[in-house]
């Protein structure tokens, strides 16, 4: 554990570590801002009475959010809809007067998540909209003074669901307590952002990564309007969960991402490949055929409604159809898988944060009645169907002994934890290690479990989501708010702040944290306390490289 006599790791057996932990953060952020900021700092009460600023766009009115200036629904892209469906967006139109920004816009149009009741009472989503017109970002930041790290946050939801303005990743706390600028996003999804018309019409060759070439333009507003919020457009830092993992993964091999940040963390959502432009091209004549168009009708493309184009883009089998949306190697603005073979070259220079949870897949089984307990023959056929027949013997005793108490559920969890998510992981820390010159690649793992639900879930995916914006004591259904809940709140928050300083996300509270390299592999564990391993559970890793793709 590294200790300084100053900056003390303080935890308390009295139920005050998440308050001693606040207090010790305050003093590092203090620390952290040159003078010049802090300075800028003495204007907050001023901004606060009228946060009114000017953007490339126009002039838009903020408001007040815990300790932080929000600004919420700005437009960085022109609506998507009509004529303009499955191009690359235009920037926003400018505006006359002072637009309101103190509500979140509409969504991309999304099929609703099948929710239990189990899943309602630790899952809680944003209650907005959805529209064409979806192209809007959030902007937090303590003061519009200043130079600050800016992070920009991918929303998770795979390539189909999601919006940046979910409870979880409400910024305010994060941009306050560390002293940076937090963005979130919506952008194009499923096959609005995702339909591969490339092969048929050249006016929609950008078609199969619209989604994606909506972030780049976000991006591109950020580094334009960085200084407006008191943030710095050199020191912009990307960073997402599950499918924004793989959308941060995907931006690192993007051309026309290029310049637009400068550090990036992928958070439980690898993504080592990107779809084949085959695939995407079939899923389009099949998309195409259930909604009886030709795809060289663009009058007819252009006034297909958004429910036809929803139920068309779920198809026969919702759960398979969901999947296939996604980033394409389309020869254009994604000319090679992310992370296969090797690393992108272009994005050599750029330090990444890598890792996932312990128990990702418990998440997914928690709907499931019978969680924890789901029967024996019933997990074995699930684990063959990963690993295959000839494995799943094998590698469920690897698991049972490594967690004789879990039930079957959890096992599975545990176990898809590491095929789904920890493979890709590895694979791209080990892949950026061995880049000779490359910037540095922190890896983790969460191994915190969570008290929720009589602790049941453990460290489930997702759980890090408010983690991570150090928002236990605000959105806590998934972490609690017991004071261990607090303290990796506090924890993860200040780590990824850190990161996003200085691309090191190293700070006083956590022990000394190694960049990964290989043979070594060393881990932080994020835990209470936490903890560095060096290639912990390495028969795992071993089996996860021989296990069968």
């Amino acid at each position: 554990m590294r200790r300084d006599a100053t900056l003390p790791y303080i935890r308390s057996s009295a139920g005050k570590a998440g308050e001693s932990l606040r207090e010790c953060r305050k003093f590092l952020t203090l620390l952290a801002a040159p003078a010049a900021l802090l300075g800028g700092m003495a204007d907050v009460a001023a901004a606060h009475d009228e946060p009114v600023v000017e953007v490339s766009n126009g002039e838009i009115r903020g408001m007040e959010q815990r300790g932080a200036l929000a600004f919420l629904g700005i437009p960085y892209g022109a609506p998507t809809g009509g004529e303009s469906r499955f191009r690359p967006a235009s920037p926003a139109a400018d505006w006359s007067g002072i637009r309101e920004a103190t509500q979140y816009g509409p969504k991309c149009p999304q099929n609703p998540l099948p929710l239990t009741p189990a899943l309602s009472r630790v899952l809680k989503f944003a209650d907005i909209g959805q529209s064409e017109d979806c192209l809007s970002l959030n902007v937090w930041t303590p003061a519009v003074t200043g130079s600050r790290p800016v992070l920009v946050w991918l929303h998770g939801g795979g390539f189909t669901t999601g919006t940046g303005a979910e409870p979880d990743y409400e910024g305010a706390n994060l941009a306050s307590r560390n002293d940076v600028v937090v963005v979130t996003l919506n952008h194009r999804l499923n096959l609005f952002g995702h339909l591969d018309l490339s092969d048929w019409d050249e006016d929609y060759a950008d078609s199969a990564n619209a989604g994606m070439l909506d972030i780049v333009l976000a991006l591109e507003w950020v580094r334009e309007n960085a200084e407006t919020f008191g943030g710095d457009p050199g020191n912009v830092t990307i960073f997402g969960q599950s499918g924004g993992g793989y959308k941060v993964s995907t931006l690192l091999a993007m051309p026309p991402a290029v310049g637009l940040f400068h550090k990036a963390a992928i958070i439980s959502g690898p993504g080592v490949q990107a779809k084949s432009r085959e695939d995407a091209l079939q899923t389009a004549a099949e998309t195409l055929s259930v909604l009886d168009v030709e795809p060289v009708d663009r009058d007819a493309l252009a006034h297909l409604s958004v429910d036809a184009l929803l139920e068309a883009s779920v198809g026969s089998n919702p759960a398979a159809r969901q999947r296939l949306w996604g980033p394409v190697v389309d020869g254009r603005s994604l000319p090679r898988h992310p992370f296969d073979p090797v690393p992108p070259e272009q994005s050599s220079h750029i330090p990444i944060m890598i890792g996932y949870t312990a128990d990702e897949g418990n998440i997914f089984l928690f709907a499931d009645p019978r969680y924890p307990d789901m029967p024996e023959a019933e997990m074995m056929a699930q684990v063959e169907g990963i690993v295959g027949p000839d494995n799943a013997g094998q590698v469920v005793a690897m698991y049972r002994a490594q967690a004789p108490d879990d039930g079957n559920s959890q096992l599975l969890g545990t176990i898809m934890a590491d095929l789904m998510f920890g493979r890709g992981t590895y694979q791209i820390a080990d892949r950026r290690a061995g880049e000779d010159g490359a910037a540095s690649v922190y890896m983790y793992r969460v191994e915190w479990d969570s008290p929720v639900e009589g602790g049941v879930l453990k460290a489930a995916h997702g759980i890090d989501m408010p983690l991570w914006f150090d928002n236990a004591d605000h959105v806590n259904t998934l972490v609690g708010t017991e004071p261990e809940s607090l303290e990796i709140s506090t924890m993860m928050g200040t780590t990824i702040a850190a990161f996003a300083r200085t691309g090191d996300p190293n700070n006083p509270l956590l022990p000394d944290w190694p960049a990964y390299t290989v043979p070594e592999r060393a881990l932080m564990i994020f835990d209470t306390p936490p903890h560095v391993e060096r290639d912990p559970r390495s028969e795992v890793r071993e089996m996860l490289e021989a296990a069968p793709r």
